[in-house]
């Protein structure tokens, strides 16, 4: 198995990994209040997983842009929704989208409460509905099986003879001995 093929390879398989944890993280956020303090950490890292696939990915780059295609225009734009949500509030902090408020003494904060005798701060986070997360699983989803589908055509190729016969590193053919 060529090199170009290994990396391919690997490539899809992290990449799958990365669906299959957004997957998972949306599917909690689907029941969870967006005012509880877990909300922020897990949207971003949902984000930061579903994103990733369609990063840098240093040294192999970013999936093929057939990956970030959707005939549904509603998963088109949650995508790029998402991608955006990544690179301007959640990998980086934009300050189109990150504001940050002054609140004066004894004005009302956004929660409602009064500010008390000194100035308080809030900063701005972009947060999607819980809604939204069911779509997002069904993003992941569908870039699942697309992957899913990859994988197993590049799986089905190898030539059992170009190959170890023990479990092996598939970058650095590296023989591994499997815990247990």
């Amino acid at each position: 198995m060529d090199l170009s093929r290994r990396q391919e390879l690997y490539k899809l398989a992290v990449a799958r990994s990365d669906m299959a944890v957004a997957s998972d993280i949306a599917g909690r956020l689907v029941d969870l209040e967006m005012h509880d303090r877990l909300w922020v950490p897990l949207q971003d890292a949902c984000i930061i997983a579903y994103a990733r696939p369609f990063s840098g990915n240093r040294p192999f780059g970013p999936l093929d842009p057939s990956f970030a295609q959707f005939d549904d225009d509603d998963l088109q734009a949650l995508h790029e929704a998402l991608l955006e949500m990544r690179n301007k509030t959640i990998a980086h902090s934009d300050s189109s989208i990150r504001n940050v408020f002054l609140f004066p003494p004894g004005s009302l904060r956004f929660d409602g409460g009064r500010v008390g005798s000194g100035f308080d701060l809030s900063v701005r986070t972009e947060k999607l509905p819980p809604r939204r997360f069911h779509r997002v699983q069904e993003l992941c989803h569908q870039v699942g099986s697309r992957l899913n589908a990859a994988v197993q055509a590049l799986q089905e190729s190898i030539n059992p003879e170009e190959v170890p016969n023990k479990p092996f590193d598939l970058l650095t053919l590296d023989i591994v001995v499997p815990d247990g």
